[in-house]
């Protein structure tokens, strides 16, 4: 964390528990991706997430996969601040 501070770092990904989550640990945001693997882990629902970056935003869409494994749909919108 004290690396991620020193650099001004105010959010990062990461991954390999195959579950999305986010939150906010000592001031920074940890974006936990999932995984996109489909019917590949029926244990939990595949995400895909599309970051969106501009001078004064910073959002994340998440797009979660439906019970027929095909289809996604937008089910969080964040804003970090």
């Amino acid at each position: 964390m004290n690396l991620l501070r020193d650099h001004k770092i105010s959010a990062y990904f990461c991954g390999h528990t195959h579950n999305f989550s986010y939150t906010k640990i000592n001031g920074i945001w940890q974006i936990d991706a999932g995984h996109s693997r489909g019917k590949g882990d029926e244990g939990a629902r595949s995400t895909f997430l599309k970051v969106n970056v501009n001078e004064n935003d910073f959002i994340i869409d998440v797009y979660r996969c439906e019970p027929n494994f095909i289809d996604y749909s937008l089910t969080h919108q964040l804003k970090l601040d």
